[in-house]
């Protein structure tokens, strides 16, 4: 026997006869045989392949073992002096054969010699048959640089472009489609590597050939056609195969450290360069100046006193903070989340800022992969800009509050929601438990729960959820279990204070929605200009901070959009659980008429993404959409140059009030000024009403060494407050000193 044709076939019955009729016909006068090895895991095509085509031998393979495992098996049994390897997505043209077996015949230095391949108008492909693969050239011919720069010298000289495809090329490595190798040769390098899946194994084959100083050739006057891709459309998850090939080889021959760093670079194309720009944009737009310009009010200063008595005493609070119901606490989460980063930062004030900041940029990249799964590539690319750069979403990622986590948890709740709806029954536990972290952090979120059961009720009454799988014995344990363990401290405090957080909070929801709709009558639908106001600026530090017509325009044009395409795609179910979660809470919160930004955080992932589907639609115009990409950009920069150049509107007008950096000096002022004194600290004007009004002082006091006395003393420091600036007044014993 002089040569055995060996096929690996997966899928793609109708492609492989045609593969075999076409070498039967080309009229070969060598001896030869042909093998196919039946990689499908579903062996179908052995009966009626036996009946076409008798004399082929079919091997099973015991799953789907790959390409260069499909090929060693094949070679296995060979019985041919020459093994040619051969894609099923190919025709072979008359006399292709018996050229390859003289050529590769008459020279004792070939090892490896393969056909011209053809398209399927028989044009030669431009690229076929490289250079050797190493890192130097992967660099600069697989990379974005290529696209950049097409014509670059060592890129040329790797794919070998331009060569005569009339006359026959010495080369590093032949196309893996179609190449005849000596038997002999293909034993002594042992074969493909199995552990090439797909993809590169013909790289790694030819530099082992190479090695033993063998040549490698394309001969022209060999050809088959190769209808490209066919035979590998079939397969799934294609690119995640390539990468762990590619990765593979370059680990193989190159070392562990050059393929991770390559394969970091080789990972940057269009895509992942934006993302990329967008990540480090939003880091750099939260970690700026962050020690100085750090929001840290009274409220915060709760947390950290709290957090602080945890590490100190293993005084472990059951709840929060009272909310603006003194009856009711916020969940007590955040403050074992800033107890750990405290212990960490030996109590810095800042750390709890970096927790914050870096989950800001853990959410814009979670913007995008979300976007991407529920949309596409384009809108997550466009949501995580308009998140990375939203002046409002930039200013809580920098402060360090109950309120900053509530985006990240409110975009994961809603995917895995998705995820449900479709099909997913198993993760029912899971939003229990997300459901669970978003109370805590704000009792707000509430609305999340209520909107979530009642569209639960509402797929069970209409049998679109299948109640043995949400009831199977699994699901109700995890989700009991889930439940408990998040709301576990609130639980316990319940017992032993009346059940204030959980049965009296949803007894209270509904007295307050009865209250709330008869108040003022037939009022409730008029218009109410404190709350238009406060979402106005709401709209407008979320989208665009220059303009609040061109803020609220962007949205109101984004929420019409989003209107239509609900009633125009009724099966458009991500654009509608979008829709549906911003709509209703934005509703319960103007309804309820309390201007409050600590609410906002739930709302602000949903709103980025209606405005982000919408420019979608505008760059998707082909005749403006040069217009629309300079305006999405401008959009961008104008946010980002503002809000740098205003302080993160700290210390201004309209803003968050006076700086970190300010209150920390006027805490120093105060030790100072006590030496070592028992002293108390008074709070005088907007806010000074709250308890919580200076803490934040009592807590960088304590942290500076003197901490303010819980008794009365003669020793008073007054701190008087405005969006700008701080008073500090001292009163002892009936004097004052400014």
């Amino acid at each position: 026997m002089k040569l055995s044709v060996i096929i690996v076939h997966y899928k793609v019955k109708e492609i492989l006869f045609n593969c075999i009729d076409s070498i039967l016909k080309s009229k070969t006068k060598v001896l030869f045989e042909i093998i196919v090895v039946d990689n499908d895991e579903k062996k179908i095509i052995e009966k009626e392949l036996k009946k076409k085509f008798p004399l082929v031998k079919y091997i099973k393979s015991m799953e789907n073992v790959g390409f260069g495992e499909g090929n060693n098996l094949g070679a296995k049994i060979s019985q041919g002096e020459y093994l040619f390897f051969l894609n099923p997505d190919t025709i072979v043209f008359p006399n292709t054969i018996d050229n390859l077996v003289n050529f590769i015949n008459k020279d004792k230095k070939v090892g490896v010699v393969a056909p011209l391949l053809l398209d399927k108008n028989n044009i030669p492909y431009e690229f076929q048959g490289t250079k050797k693969l190493t890192p130097f050239r992967a660099v600069f011919a697989l990379s974005f640089l290529n696209k950049i720069f097409p014509n670059n010298p060592v890129s040329k000289k790797y794919w070998i472009k331009n060569w005569n495809k009339r006359r026959l090329k010495e080369v590093d490595v032949v196309p893996g489609t179609a190449f005849a190798i000596k038997k002999n040769i293909f034993e002594r390098v042992n074969g493909f590597d199995k552990k090439f899946f797909l993809y590169f194994e013909e790289f790694d084959l030819c530099n082992r050939v190479k090695l033993l100083g063998f040549k490698i050739f394309i001969n022209p006057g060999s050809c088959v056609i190769h209808f490209w891709g066919e035979s590998s459309k079939t397969m799934d998850g294609l690119n995640k195969i390539f990468l762990n090939s590619r990765f593979y080889y370059f680990k193989k021959n190159f070392g562990y450290l050059k393929a991770f760093l390559l394969n970091i670079f080789l990972n940057i194309n269009k895509k992942n360069a934006l993302l990329t720009i967008i990540l480090l944009s939003a880091a750099f737009l939260r970690f700026f100046k962050l020690p100085d310009l750090m929001m840290f009010i009274g409220d915060q200063g709760w947390f950290y006193l709290s957090a602080r008595d945890i590490l100190l005493t293993g005084n472990i609070p059951l709840v929060g903070i009272t909310s603006s119901h003194t009856w009711l606490h916020q969940g007590p989460l955040w403050t074992y989340f800033l107890a750990l980063v405290l212990k960490v930062s030996n109590f810095n004030p800042l750390s709890g800022a970096c927790l914050t900041a870096f989950v800001g940029v853990v959410t814009v990249f979670l913007t995008y992969k979300i976007c991407s799964k529920l949309f596409s590539e384009r809108i997550g690319l466009i949501a995580a800009a308009l998140y990375a750069f939203s002046p409002l979403v930039i200013i809580h990622s920098r402060m360090a509050y109950h309120t900053s986590l509530i985006p990240l948890f409110v975009l994961i709740f809603i995917y895995i929601f998705y995820e449900y709806l479709k099909g997913k029954y198993f993760i029912f536990p899971l939003i229990i438990t997300v459901l669970g972290i978003l109370y805590n952090l704000e009792l707000a979120t509430i609305v999340l729960s209520f909107i979530f059961f009642v569209l639960l009720i509402i797929r069970v009454l209409k049998k679109s959820t299948r109640i043995d799988e949400l009831l199977s014995r699994k699901n109700i344990i995890l989700t009991f279990i889930s439940f408990f363990v998040v709301m576990l401290p609130v639980l316990i405090f319940d017992f032993s204070h009346g059940f204030p957080q959980t049965i009296k909070f949803l007894i209270w929801i509904p007295y307050r929605t009865i209250k709330v709709l008869s108040t003022g009558s037939g009022n409730i639908f008029q218009f109410d200009n404190s709350m238009l106001t406060f979402f106005s600026q709401y709209f407008q530090r979320l989208i665009f901070l220059p303009d609040n017509i061109i803020s609220y325009l962007i949205f109101a044009s984004s929420f019409v959009f989003a209107s239509l395409k609900i009633i125009k795609e009724k099966t458009s179910l991500s654009i509608r659980l979008v829709f549906i979660f911003f709509f209703i809470p934005f509703l319960f919160f103007y309804f309820n008429k309390t201007p409050s930004e600590a609410y906002l955080p739930i709302l602000f992932g949903q709103t980025i993404i209606l405005v982000a589907v919408f420019f979608d639609w505008l760059i998707g115009l082909k005749i403006l959409r040069i217009t629309f990409v300079l305006f999405f950009l401008f959009i961008l920069f104008a946010n980002a140059i503002l809000l740098v150049s205003k302080d993160f509107l700290m210390g201004t007008d309209g803003g968050y009030g006076p700086t970190y950096a300010k209150r920390f000096m006027i805490a120093k002022e105060i030790v100072k000024k006590a030496n070592g004194k028992s002293y108390n600290i008074v709070g005088r004007g907007a806010g000074s009403n709250f308890e919580s009004f200076t803490m934040n002082y009592q807590y960088l006091t304590w942290l500076l060494g003197n901490e303010p006395s819980k008794n009365a003393q003669n020793l008073k420091f007054v701190i008087y407050e405005d969006l700008k600036n701080i008073k500090l007044t001292e009163i002892n014993s009936n004097r004052s000193r400014y």
